[in-house]
């Protein structure tokens, strides 16, 4: 039977030469091989919410690639909504045990209300102008393992020719848990997915599963090149691994000769922690013995 000490050795990343920090400067950003996103024709992309930084630097950096977003959960109301539950503190407070070590090399200055309005504006005035480029479309619907008018699933999904005919897709998941519900459903069509970068969620409860992940996408020849842990979330109880992971899976050709990376994880040259309050995550990956 699995247990927590048996995912340990799964999360610790193959060497890639060219990693990148791609998007945003904290939370928003991830760390994928830049040859892998050159060699992509199409990204999908699940989980925006309000920050496109990671879909605008793909595109910088492959001129050629279309990008498709989804998300059921964003758009100017949605956001609204959220600013003023964030400014008038009706957002849940979550109470953190251990307490975050805080981060001395950060500050923010607390931005005035007009101020923040007038910021969303001009992001959505941005986002909107963008999907006139026929590169990107966007679709009000998420990631689940059903169909709906609110969300779909990989079989639908991988029907449509825009999709199905493309065979270097990059896909980015964030879609709160539910990438459980998703993972499997992708299984078929892995041959034509060069690259997967998933945040996973409750790993504490859910270790079992992700154990099973890793496992099934590494037979298809996925392996995990990079990890990052969340520190908007706690470690793990009675663990060093934290309780929200971001995983980088790639295909062999992209971290060959298969050896394991050896350097500290954080990566202090390209990871940054997701609330730049708070001090990342020292994770214990570095120095496990990798196998092939």
């Amino acid at each position: 039977m699995s247990s927590l000490n048996d995912l340990l050795p799964l999360l610790h990343p193959f060497y890639c030469s060219d990693k990148i920090r791609v998007g945003s400067d904290y939370d928003g950003g991830y760390v994928l091989p830049l040859t892998a996103i050159k060699d992509a024709d199409l990204l999908l992309s699940f989980g925006i919410a309000t920050n496109i930084d990671f879909e605008k630097h793909i595109a910088r950096l492959n001129s050629d690639i279309k990008i498709m977003m989804f998300d059921p959960f964003t758009g100017p109301l949605e956001d609204f909504s959220r600013l003023m539950n964030k400014r008038f503190d009706r957002a849940p407070v979550v109470e953190r045990v251990p307490a975050p070590q805080i981060n001395p090399g950060y500050f923010e200055g607390k931005k005035s209300l007009p101020g923040r309005i007038l910021e969303r504006t001009y992001f959505w005035t941005m986002f909107y102008a963008m999907l006139l480029q026929k590169r990107y479309t966007y679709k009000k619907r998420g990631l689940r393992d059903y169909n709906d008018r609110k969300f779909i699933n990989f079989p639908l999904l991988f029907s449509d020719p825009a999709v199905n005919n493309k065979n270097n897709i990059l896909i980015k998941m964030d879609i709160e848990l539910d990438e459980y519900k998703v993972w499997k459903q992708l299984q078929p069509y892995l041959s034509k997915v060069s690259l997967i970068i998933v945040e996973i969620h409750q790993v504490g409860t859910f270790y079992k599963d992700v154990i099973q992940m890793i496992g099934e996408f590494k037979a298809s020849g996925l392996y995990v090149v990079h990890v990052h842990g969340n520190n908007v979330d706690h470690l793990i109880e009675g663990s060093l691994i934290p309780n929200c992971l971001e995983l980088t899976f790639c295909k062999e050709e992209y971290c060959s000769p298969l050896i394991p990376d050896t350097r500290k994880y954080p990566d202090k040259d390209l990871d940054a922690p997701c609330n730049p309050n708070w001090l990342d995550y020292e994770l214990p990956v570095s120095g496990l013995d990798g196998d092939t």
